[in-house]
């Protein structure tokens, strides 16, 4: 019995340093736009899909893609292409789409928000309001705003908030080992 509650703490604290292995630490330029800064969020959006779930997901034919859209001017220039390719989400293949009109965007399970489309935001959010859609914003201010996930830059590494209430507003359920590397907001937002 102590043998089997010590293994259940150790491979505990193992997922929790593999995450932060994974989300907490990884290094970016804070020079806004490098493609070393994009790279590593297209990292954190392919393993935000593994520490989310999402309503219906169970029900849905692997033969559906698994939906990444990206709205805004992309700054990931091929990246997030690159470090997706032959990846998938469960057994479903994912596909990186640009996002071009708010009725594209519903059609996403990650709906990615460049921070130049900041004034889109809103009617955005408002669109995808309860679909079960994650909304990441590359703006740090954007989870206050209402996005689920907002990308920001502190001490020269990648970090992220994830607005509480607006996940639940989605519908989405977020795995506490996630929300426990985050900078948790539990209000704001327009949804």
């Amino acid at each position: 019995m102590i043998v089997s509650a010590r293994l259940i703490s150790l491979t505990g604290i193992a997922t929790h340093l593999l995450l932060l292995m994974c989300f907490a630490v990884l290094p970016a330029r804070a020079q806004g736009t490098g493609p070393g800064e994009y790279r590593v969020k297209a990292a954190f959006l392919y393993n935000f899909a593994k520490f989310v779930e999402w309503p219906g997901g169970r029900s849905v034919p692997d033969s559906t893609p698994f939906i990444i859209g990206v709205f805004g001017p992309s700054p990931f220039r091929g990246e997030l292409d690159e470090i997706l390719r032959d990846k998938m989400v469960g057994s479903r293949a994912i596909d990186v789409r640009l996002i071009h009109s708010v009725e594209e965007a519903l059609a996403c399970q990650i709906l990615f928000v460049a921070g130049s489309a900041g004034e889109e935001l809103p009617q955005l959010l408002s669109a995808v309001e309860g679909k079960g859609v994650l909304t990441v914003g590359d703006a740090e201010d954007f989870a206050d705003r209402g996005t689920v996930i907002s990308f920001m830059i502190q001490d020269g590494k990648i970090r992220f908030s994830i607005n509480t209430t607006a996940a639940a507003a989605a519908g989405l359920r977020i795995s506490s080992k996630l929300l426990n590397l985050a900078q948790i907001i539990s209000s704001g937002g327009s949804l």
